[in-house]
């Protein structure tokens, strides 16, 4: 088995200026590295690189001019393993595993004279999480009633994405470089709010949570074209479903007595639950609009409600009031999670045989366990280790 990684950089014009590779191979100067590939959330990395390398100079941040902020740094994978006439022959060729963009420096010198260079930054979600829904309270940009996914990528286009302009009404401009929508298909359950001045990431992920659905800003761009990036919105989760059973897709199965996991960490936890979400509507004392809802598990025990009160000073609508109080508990469920370093065998093989977003099926403590992969941290030590670690959740 062997797996292979480049660090290609590109400045903010899309132009490729370096290319780095693993262990001080090929090009060299990569020493190791960290990613964490996230849905819906920003994700981030982090890359040590040979300080003595000529091409750190291109990339180290300046804080007098603001140059260099924000170049793109790929991480580029190729899984190629030939056992020929005995079973498996894999070989992806290379492929990009995730991008990110460059926020922070930092420069180390070892007591044995080492010196390091180490950049770091986030993912392309980042986008979302640093932008608002800057229209007015009642415009149809703020306010909207439609299927999750429709309102989901309008949101995108008018505070991101091309329709994010002065012109059409926005407080200010938002058009992002590079930066498109993918088109509508239309899916998810009803959703109604008014969101004005909102984060876009919170109202998407509230959206998402009643849909159901995932969400990713993704590379669209080709190695050496100008770097173009598209929102995708995909009903039910991102991946694929890999259960046990599932009879469509090979399944993926990990359990202790298969010798494909290590280091599980489970936990379950009502720590933080909310199971009662009493809302209020816009009006005063008594003439004010109230919403309560409950999931269920408030009659668990006689002492297991948890309740939180919200204002919804916006919503004149009981459909409105119920879809936040709902977002709301669904945001505060209890919430079963399992995370492990996975075993690369030939079988299962990430990349190969699952990826972001799948269902998969867990087997631990005698359990077995639909988990949803919301998240991949990948590694990669300065001697060739790799170290892969899949975060799950309940659906």
């Amino acid at each position: 088995m062997a797996i292979d990684y480049q660090l290609r950089v590109r400045n903010t014009a899309g132009e490729q200026i370096a290319v780095f590779a693993g262990s001080g191979r090929g090009m060299g100067g990569l020493l190791s590295f960290a990613y964490r590939r996230e849905l819906k959330y920003g994700g981030e990395w982090k890359a040590e690189l040979d300080a003595n390398n000529k091409k750190v100079t291109e990339l180290e941040l300046d804080p007098d001019t603001g140059e260099r902020i924000d170049y793109i740094f790929e991480f580029w994978r190729r899984d190629y393993t030939f056992f020929a006439f005995g079973v498996a022959v894999i070989d992806t060729g290379w492929y990009r595993d995730f991008a990110g963009f460059h926020r922070a420096d930092q420069f180390t010198l070892s007591g044995e004279g080492k010196n390091i260079y180490v950049a770091r930054g986030v993912g392309l979600n980042s986008l979302l999480e640093t932008e608002i829904v800057a229209w007015d309270t009642g415009s149809a940009e703020a306010q909207k009633d439609g299927a999750a996914e429709t309102v989901a990528k309008e949101y995108v286009d008018e505070n991101i994405g091309p329709g994010a302009t002065v012109v059409a009404g926005r407080r200010y401009a938002g058009t992002l470089t590079g930066l498109t929508v993918q088109g509508d298909a239309l899916t998810g359950a009803n959703w109604s709010n008014d969101v004005a001045d909102a984060n876009l990431l919170d109202v998407l992920s509230d959206i998402a949570r009643v849909a159901p659905a995932d969400f990713m800003i993704v590379p669209t761009s080709e190695a050496n074209d100008a770097f173009t990036m598209q929102f995708q919105w995909k009903a039910n989760q991102w991946g694929l479903d890999r259960t046990e059973g599932n009879g469509v897709n090979d399944p993926v199965v990990w359990a202790d007595e298969q010798g494909n996991i290590q280091n599980v960490r489970y936990i379950y936890s009502r720590m933080d639950e909310i199971n009662t979400a009493s809302i209020g509507g816009p009006g005063k004392a008594d003439t004010r609009l109230y919403t309560e809802r409950t999931s269920g598990s408030e009659t668990d025990s006689p002492w297991a409600r948890r309740v939180v009160f919200r204002a919804a000073n916006k919503a004149n609508l009981l459909t409105e009031r119920e879809t936040k109080g709902d977002e709301i508990l669904e945001n505060g469920r209890a919430r079963r999670s399992i995370a492990f370093d996975a075993k690369q065998t030939y079988y299962p093989r990430y990349g190969t045989s699952w990826d972001l977003g799948d269902l998969v099926t867990v087997k631990f403590r005698g359990n077995d366990f639909t988990q949803k992969i919301v998240a991949v941290q990948v590694s990669y030590s300065s001697t060739g280790d790799e170290t892969i670690t899949p975060i799950m959740e309940d659906l």
